[in-house]
């Protein structure tokens, strides 16, 4: 099993194990693949990559840095004095890094009756998964974030979450009254924004200027958030809500990307977990997704830059694809079993709290 360096694209494989293939064979399977996994990484292309790459060989707990803010300099310097100096703060927050990875089994009946075919076919949806791990595995830490807010019409806390980002009570609501006491607004987002703000967090995003071009829309720098495609029919009640093919440009869009509100972007990834019936009783007439007759409540994360971080080891960026063709061995004296296999390195942690804002929410059943 020897060590192919060749398999670099774009930074995505640096090394990886491919058995007895041949070169041209590993590297088209890795470039073919690196798109697909590229599609699927959402969080990890917001996340900031540590600098500092971990060292091989040198222990499993990566540290990361968060610089604070200088004060305002509003003392007068005095005339031929050395004014005190200021001391630059920073917080360490240290984590333990942890390899990933899965693998299927690849026999040597598999690969005399399909032989390549069936590693190309495990090998897409391999990246996938790594793909959708790291992802989730981000998912899981962000959901971390202090800074929270609530959908709801009663106690602040998920447990009393019964209304939609739109702050309405499902959007096929036919009740007249229910409908017209909770009309869309833009309540949550302009909360959300207003801590984010207020606590100095810097804009992910750039501005997407407007244009003279028939009905373009400029979209101020702001925050993107991520959040259950389930939310998208809520999103766009949104008073103000524009959809992402009415932006002004088509460049600097994250992939997925629906839409804007204010300077707030929204990117859905089936990542984003639900919690089933953790919301409150659901109200007579009110159209929202239930789980044993209690509200189903989504988080939508809101970030802004340099929010969390993740870590690499060194040489390894993200999957290592692992091939190992069947050959026989003191354990299979026959030969009958390889594997196609990836595997990673993670660790990864909110480094500025002040930077992430983490909303609960219901969503419309559409019924």
């Amino acid at each position: 099993m020897a060590a192919m360096n060749y398999a670099y694209v774009d930074g995505m494989f640096e090394g990886g194990f491919f058995g007895d293939l041949s070169k041209p064979h590993a590297f088209a399977l890795v470039n073919k693949n690196l798109p697909v996994l590229l599609k699927n990484l959402v969080l990890w292309r917001i996340a900031q990559q540590q600098q500092e790459i971990l060292p091989q060989h040198n222990g499993l707990t990566a540290g990361f840095n968060r610089w604070h803010k200088l004060p305002k300099a509003k003392t007068p310097i005095p005339e031929g004095k050395t004014p005190p100096f200021s001391k630059m703060d920073r917080t360490i927050y240290k984590t333990d890094v942890q390899m990933y990875g899965d693998w299927v089994r690849l026999t040597k009946h598999i690969k005399i009756a399909f032989e390549s075919d069936y590693i190309q076919r495990v090998t897409e949806r391999q990246s996938v998964q790594a793909a959708e791990t790291l992802d989730s595995l981000l998912w899981d830490v962000v959901q971390e974030a202090s800074s929270r807010g609530y959908a709801t019409t009663g106690s602040n806390t998920m447990s009393h979450v019964n209304r939609t980002i739109a702050m309405t009570a499902g959007k096929t609501v036919s009740d007249p009254a229910l409908r017209e006491a909770n009309p869309p607004s833009e309540k949550l987002i302009d909360m959300l924004e207003r801590v984010l703000v207020s606590k100095d967090a810097e804009k992910i995003s750039k501005a997407i200027e407007a244009t003279s071009k028939v009905g373009t829309v400029g979209i101020p720098s702001g925050f993107i958030a991520v959040c259950h495609p389930d939310l998208i029919p809520d999103l766009r009640m949104i008073p103000g809500f524009v959809r992402v093919e009415e932006y002004a440009s088509q460049g600097p869009i994250f992939k997925d990307e629906i839409g804007a509100v204010n300077g707030t972007r929204f990117v859905p990834s089936t990542n984003c977990t639900v919690h089933q019936g953790a919301g409150a009783a659901l109200e007579a007439n009110a159209k929202l997704k239930a789980t044993n007759g209690k509200v189903d409540v989504y988080p939508i994360i809101i970030l802004a830059a340099d929010a969390f971080a993740t870590v690499r080891m060194d040489r390894f960026k993200t999957v290592v694809p692992i091939i190992v063709n069947p050959k026989p061995s003191s354990v299979d004296i026959f030969g009958q079993h390889g594997g196609i296999a990836w595997m990673t390195f993670f660790a990864g942690l909110i480094v500025d709290p002040d930077s992430c804002y983490l909303l609960h929410v219901a969503a419309s059943s559409l019924t």
